[in-house]
């Protein structure tokens, strides 16, 4: 099927592209520094490789979205879940205040059996950057993955696959992509360099100890976040409970530490898996009987014209 095509292509795109790219700015961000020896020239510079590659990874994601949205037909902002869906205002609201919630209790956990500790050498001026700094992080990050992974990707699946299956499928794609790790910096970068990285992003996945239960959280993260956009037709939702999220595990890591020995960490993972499980069974509860979208509610205008589309789908 011609979703398939595109999502492959638009996969090498990505990582592929990423491998190539990588080792060209690195020799680049070298070359400018030791002709140049500017101050940024050699901050660059001094990046390890991995980050090079993380950021290509991005960079081109980012810059593909466009010819992949254009490629399934997308029209325009509507057609990925971007309009005013029915209760909209009261979707950012509850699934914001559900990913807040969680995170505010997770910490509190955390930080009460010793697994955290504040970092009290932090000033008041410092507290407040890594605060907004969280906060442009968070709405940045969610509003390009939710209208990737929800808006486009689960769009798209839903009109071949059906709902379910779509939302289980851009699901695991969403967990696979967030479960990449950090590759490690070669001694000497050279040509290969970076398709050896993008390799060993994948390593994780041969890793039970790292699977269970990381990427069950993030199956489950994406899960609830899938839902929203299921069932209200729009990303408001979505958007709000990733935000909340990302400016959660930024404050995290920014205002406390961890505590000593890995079973803490361990543990601190499980509770990450715990208080997903419970947004999404509060996610829900609420769509389902608190009257804040109903399942077909808010469709968007690739959803109502999918007859006259599906052959440029499929």
């Amino acid at each position: 099927m011609r979703l398939w095509t595109v999502l492959l292509l638009y996969l090498v795109w990505v990582f592929v592209g990423a491998g190539a790219l990588a080792p060209a700015l690195w020799w680049l961000a070298h070359g400018l520094a030791d002709w140049t020896g500017a101050n940024w020239a050699s901050a660059l510079a001094d990046h390890p490789f991995h980050r090079y590659v993380s950021r290509c990874v991005q960079v081109l994601a980012l810059v593909g979205m466009v010819p992949f949205a254009r490629a399934l037909g997308c029209r325009g902002a509507a057609d990925l879940g971007w309009h005013r869906e029915p209760h909209w205002f009261q979707h950012l609201g509850v699934a914001g205040g559900l990913g807040l919630a969680s995170f505010l209790a997770a910490l509190a956990l955390e930080l009460g059996l010793g697994w955290r500790e504040w970092r009290l050498d932090l000033g008041l001026g410092l507290v407040l950057r890594r605060a907004l700094g969280g906060v442009v992080a968070g709405v940045a990050v969610a509003l390009a993955e939710e209208t990737l992974f929800r808006g486009l990707l689960l769009g798209a699946l839903r009109r071949v696959t059906g709902d379910p299956i779509a939302l289980a499928i851009s699901t695991l794609i969403y967990a696979a992509v967030h479960f990449l790790e950090r590759s490690s910096t070669p001694a000497v970068v050279e040509m290969g360099s970076g398709w050896v990285a993008v390799g060993q992003m994948f390593a994780g996945f041969g890793a039970a100890d790292r699977l269970v239960p990381r990427f069950f959280t993030l199956l489950t993260a994406g899960a609830a976040m899938g839902w929203w956009f299921w069932r209200t037709g729009g990303l408001h939702g979505a958007v709000a409970l990733h935000a909340t999220w990302v400016l959660g595990i930024k404050l995290r890591g920014g205002l406390t530490r961890a505590g000593e020995g890995e079973w803490h960490s361990r543990g601190s993972d499980w509770v990450a898996l715990a208080s997903a499980l419970v947004v999404l069974a509060l996610t829900i509860w609420v769509l389902r009987h608190r009257g804040a979208g109903r399942q077909g509610e808010g469709r968007t205008r690739e959803e109502s014209g999918a007859e006259s589309n599906q052959r440029t789908v499929t």
